[in-house]
């Protein structure tokens, strides 16, 4: 399974504080740990080096402590974008990707020196957001990776790069660099398969909840829980239904401006 997860015991949650009251809701509920699998390399997985100089609980699960849900949200931000395939033209630019890779870094340095220009922001944003779009959003993290998702044809590649991460000089992230291309159809049923098994499992913290709530020191609305959990679980399909043409990019567009900016870095 690609996108892996686990709950923090729900006793363990640490709850918001709202004016004084502490407070849970289902978002909160979601409090645990995540991590994919690339390649059959554990991304988002920490160094023992810097779980040490943290401090981290060796009984902790090695990976990103936050909310589930919130990789859950992100991915299917990126989603429309993802499985709308880049063209060949555009494609070309992409291999090998380390070339791609060094030339969208060098253009990330020539926006921070051109702030304020206006001109300059326009054509950064037309020669490279379509790139951005398909990149999970990892900007929370102490030490962000990068991991891209993009589609040729009816391939699915994803990109994690986890290098040169240091805090205190210390290697962040565990995995560095991984790769994976597979089928479409592939990489959509394991969206849909990290949906169910996330969704089963919150199903189950919501039912736990409103049954018996063990944590009367924090205020719950069970109502407002289930009304959340509902909701939310119609996000996905309804994602997957969207109109692809809504995020579509003007890839003649896009490859005048990789053009025009390559000429000025």
């Amino acid at each position: 399974m690609l996108f892996q997860f686990r709950m923090r015991k729900m006793d363990d949650v640490t709850p918001f504080d709202e004016d004084g009251q502490p407070t849970l809701h289902w978002f909160g509920l979601t409090d645990g740990w995540y991590w994919l699998i690339v390649d059959g390399q554990e991304t988002f997985r920490y160094t023992d080096k810097i779980l040490r100089q943290w401090g981290i609980d060796k009984d902790d699960p090695p990976y990103v402590d936050y909310y589930v849900v919130r990789l859950w949200e992100d991915v299917l931000e990126i989603l429309p974008f993802v499985l709308n395939p880049i063209p060949p033209e555009v494609t070309a630019h992409l291999f090998p990707p380390e070339e791609w890779l060094a030339w969208f870094a060098r253009a990330s340095t020539w926006i921070e020196a051109n702030l304020d220009n206006d001109e300059a922001w326009s054509l950064y944003i037309q020669a490279t957001g379509w790139w951005s779009n398909r990149q999970l959003d990892t900007a929370y993290l102490e030490a962000a990776p990068d991991l891209t998702f993009w589609r040729t044809g009816d391939e699915m590649h994803i990109h994690w790069d986890g290098a040169g991460r240091r805090m205190e000089g210390t290697q962040v992230w565990a995995c560095e660099y991984a790769r994976e291309t597979l089928p479409v159809d592939t990489f959509t049923d394991r969206v849909e398969s990290f949906h169910r098994a996330f969704f089963t499992e919150m199903r189950s913290r919501v039912d736990s909840a409103r049954k018996s709530w063990k944590r009367p020191d924090i205020e719950l609305d069970k109502t407002a829980l289930y009304d959340e959990h509902k909701e939310r679980s119609t996000w996905l399909s309804r994602r997957l239904a969207d109109d692809p043409g809504l995020f579509a990019d003007d890839w003649d567009r896009v490859l005048e401006a990789i053009q025009v900016l390559d000429a000025r870095l």
